[in-house]
């Protein structure tokens, strides 16, 4: 037909191989080798994660305390593993990543878990929603269950996190109607690798911010929500609420709302997109904000009492333009650092990768992003501006949090964001970036060459993994 467009048909790779295939095939089988390779507890406060993952696995749900201290009684075999792979159960120290033979290592399966064997420990995530930790759980109650030693418990949990986070990306990444190519190098970034193959709750998180923005996208396309997508979309918005500096992401579907409403005016014809996304919000946000109430008085660290983070609450009230002005100022002054540790960073952020890992990490989101299908209908400006706010919020909050809980009293500076928490907003990310794409994207010759940077940045990983720890 004369003045049609006819979109091009993708190329061999892409169709054979889309980014969820691609996805699956990458993380899976790194995810096998991760799961075994990195040493115990080396990624960022993995051994309170897990801590709490046993707590949660014998059914309490509400963490312990003892004078204000928060922590559980922790069988004493889990915290002999801590100090001897780890080196400490001081939860603010970072040690160095030093010689982690593998061989050294699995020696720790011939020590039983006796669990009626116990001690007191401190540890900060004893009041982390349950909802962070279901695979966790999972893994860890079936070591219990099996009566295994404390190491085949972490690893039981990090396989089950593991297999947990690579399915639910897999079904984003398939969900997503536009910016696949780019949400797949957010979701195989070497960071967000290291995080799925521990028993750390940003796996969770991470994957919930994909499911989440996948859903909003896809049935925005469609104009209507179904049944299971609203349960799925509770239960990651639920997820993600967990940490309420991530509730901005609630808010993405407000753009095709909008449209709805302008295009069939409101009433009860944009029922079918609106009212799904305001349940979803309010239950995600609700039971988010009734575990951290429940829960906020327990907060606290070495700098920061309870008192001096009201206080500086009530500093910000006072001071908004010197705190917005200290939040724009954050990125210049310690942008570098983002961006290694959003890239990947091992041994809880002590050992960099391979130095070409990086660039090509960064490259490969660039071409992610210039490769990526585009919506099939135009979006406006103002949808675009708004998933750049819903991002930047998102970052705004989680600096606030940083300054809250990580800065000393007086002291107007942010201490303690890391690149990893940024890692949720990758779909929402990859969306932005291709509003404007045309709908015939993904090149055959482009979408290779993305799914080889991949793979290298993936190999660099493990080669940074086996000889950063000297496994061998």
């Amino acid at each position: 037909m004369r003045g049609a467009t006819v979109d091009r048909k993708p190329g061999a790779l892409v169709r054979y191989f889309p980014p969820h295939i691609a996805f699956l095939w990458i993380a899976a089988i790194n995810l096998c080798l991760l799961c075994v390779l990195m040493p115990p507890f080396q990624v960022h406060d993995e051994f309170q994660h897990l801590f709490r993952a046993y707590q949660l696995s014998e059914g309490r749900l509400l963490g312990g305390g003892r004078d204000g201290v928060p922590g559980g009684r922790i069988p004493v075999s889990i915290l002999n593993l801590v100090r001897r792979d780890w080196g400490t159960l001081a939860i603010w120290r970072i040690m160095p990543a030093g010689r982690h033979p593998l061989a050294d290592t699995w020696s720790g399966f011939l020590h039983p878990l006796v669990p009626a064997r116990r001690q007191f420990t401190e540890f900060l995530t004893a009041d982390y929603a349950p909802s962070l930790y279901l695979p966790q759980i999972v893994g860890v109650g079936l070591g219990r269950m099996l009566g295994t030693s404390p190491l085949i418990l972490l690893l039981l949990g990090r396989i089950a996190n593991a297999a947990a986070s690579v399915t639910a990306i897999a079904f984003a990444l398939r969900r997503m109607p536009y910016g696949r190519t780019a949400a797949l190098a957010f979701a195989l970034l070497p960071g967000a690798q290291i995080e799925y193959a521990s028993v750390a709750p940003d796996a969770s998180i991470i994957a919930a911010g994909f499911v989440l923005v996948a859903l909003i996208l896809d049935n925005d396309r469609r104009g209507a929500w179904t049944r299971r997508d609203i349960v799925i979309g509770v239960v990651a918005a639920t997820i993600l609420c967990s940490k309420l500096v991530y509730a901005p992401l609630l808010a993405a579907g407000v753009p095709g709302a909008w449209r709805q409403a302008r295009t069939r005016g409101m009433g009860a014809t944009t029922r079918p997109l609106v009212a799904p996304q305001l349940m979803i919000a309010a239950v995600g946000l609700g039971v988010g904000l009734l575990w951290f109430f429940g829960t906020a008085g327990h907060l606290s660290t070495p700098d920061t009492s309870h008192g001096q983070i009201i206080a500086k609450m009530i500093a910000i009230w006072q001071h908004p333009v010197r705190f917005v002005t200290m939040l724009g100022e954050d990125f210049p002054v310690h942008g570098v650092r983002y961006i290694f540790d959003f890239v990947g960073i091992l041994g809880a952020r002590t050992l960099v990768l391979p130095q070409f890992v990086y660039p090509l990490a960064l490259a490969a989101l660039l071409l992610s992003a210039l490769i990526a299908r585009g919506p099939a209908r135009p979006r406006s400006v103002a949808c675009f501006w708004w998933y750049v706010a819903t991002v930047m919020s998102t970052i705004a909050l989680v600096q606030t949090a940083m300054f809250l809980l990580n800065t000393k009293i007086d002291d107007w500076r942010i201490v303690g964001v890391q690149g990893r928490y940024l890692l949720p907003i990758g779909g929402l990310a990859a969306a932005a970036a291709t509003q404007f794409r045309r709908p015939e994207g993904e090149p055959g010759i482009g979408y290779a060459l993305l799914l080889a940077a991949l793979v290298g940045c993936t190999i660099g990983l493990d080669v940074g993994t086996i000889f950063g720890f000297h496994l061998f």
